[in-house]
């Protein structure tokens, strides 16, 4: 089965923001939790211009399962089609997340601390996540429009840092 980044490869619910009403690209500092140990994060949406710090996050220990899936696994549905040219689903996924960094609207946010990317969050309008609108489990419970978290990436080094939180906060801003 594929794996889902948010969890290594374990399955667990999705969260639904509310629908957001434009799509500025403003920062957002976020408080760290109460660890002392990171104290101040800004978060920014993924663009080309920031894809080399969402390869850095990836490649970092503790991360395969997000080098595995590219937080594509739910902007998708169905199994793989067949992949030309020797590449691997891996391949095809990182090659998709590329594309949707050109797009207006970013599938994710990047958090910074400092210049260093210590984070990655993929979000996004539900409508863009088919394996969602599919789903049996995971249905929609009405027909407002949300947006929804499908994968937090935190290297090893980061984590309990409040870095998840600070990611999360700065998903509910930038989604409103």
């Amino acid at each position: 089965s594929s794996a889902d980044c948010a969890s290594g490869g374990r399955r667990r619910g999705v969260r639904q923001l509310p629908g957001r009403s434009d799509n500025s690209n403003v920062a957002h500092p976020a408080q760290d939790d109460t660890s002392g140990d990171m104290p101040d994060l800004t978060v920014r949406p993924l663009t080309v211009a920031r894809w080399a710090d969402l390869e850095a996050l990836f490649a970092a220990r503790g991360c395969g399962a997000a080098r595995r899936c590219w937080c594509m696994y739910y902007r998708r549905t169905g199994r793989a089609s067949e992949l030309s040219g020797g590449r691997t689903r891996a391949d095809a996924s990182r090659a998709a997340l590329r594309a949707l960094a050109r797009s207006d609207l970013p599938p994710g946010l990047i958090a910074y601390r400092a210049r260093q990317p210590v984070g990655w969050i993929s979000l996004g309008p539900r409508d863009d996540f088919a394996r969602l609108k599919r789903s049996s489990v995971m249905k929609a419970v009405d027909d407002t429009p949300v947006w929804s978290i499908v994968c937090f990436v935190v290297p090893a080094e980061y984590r309990n840092q409040g870095v998840a939180r600070g990611l999360l906060e700065g998903a509910i801003s930038y989604a409103r």
